[in-house]
């Protein structure tokens, strides 16, 4: 597949992106080293966020962005889905940045690190509003080395890493620490009935779908 892949240079590192024409978070996406967004000029992309230290070549840079799944074993079948549930709940358990480590699974064939920090249980009829995915996608194209989706259990902020890197890894920590510094203000307005997220996303100009 070809596609163009665009470059910028922000203060902790390189960011890539190109142009996606799937809709929507995918639960499903949890060992992906891209993430979806909505870019400035709201079009979806995908995007790979490198640290200052890696040097990534196009190729590798293509690939990553490109691929759809990553964790299928030998006999081409799919790995189970890692559940948000074994991550630091913030709600139900207090969650202080620094109280808890983040946890971490290795992919099947343990080249990746998947860590997710759970950050709110949601229902199905939140977790299927078009808006309310539609502002998760924004979020996204804010954050660096992160990555806001809708999972299993509701949301969650999650990072895929090399295996082998330490310095990926306490990287990945930080920037999971400080989503969850962040978001955890507005876990009310998610769980919120459907009218007053109708008025949230009204008053920040995001049409919410039915």
């Amino acid at each position: 597949m070809c596609f163009e892949v665009r470059e910028e240079l922000f203060s902790a590192g390189r960011r890539f992106w190109r142009a996606d024409g799937k809709a929507g978070p995918n639960g499903a996406e949890e060992w992906l080293l891209s993430k979806r967004a909505i870019d400035d000029a709201n079009a979806l992309v995908r995007v790979l966020d490198y640290p200052s230290w890696c040097q990534g070549d196009p190729e590798t840079v293509r690939s990553l962005l490109a691929e759809e799944c990553v964790g299928l074993t030998d006999a081409g079948k799919e790995m189970p889905k890692a559940s948000g549930i074994d991550g630091i709940e913030v709600g139900e358990d207090t969650y202080e940045v620094g109280d808890c480590s983040i946890r971490w699974r290795a992919s099947p064939n343990r080249e990746r690190l998947c860590g997710q920090v759970l950050l709110a249980r949601l229902g199905a009829a939140c977790l299927g509003n078009t808006g309310f995915q539609c502002y998760l996608l924004r979020l996204n194209w804010s954050i660096r080395f992160a990555c806001i989706a809708c999972c299993d259990e509701g949301v969650a902020a999650r990072v895929v890493v090399p295996t082998a890197d330490e310095r990926w890894r306490a990287l990945a920590t930080q920037a999971l620490n400080a989503v969850a510094r962040h978001l955890q203000p507005q876990i009310a307005w998610w769980s919120a009935p459907a009218e007053s997220l109708a008025d949230l996303f009204g008053s920040a100009h995001i049409g919410v779908g039915t």
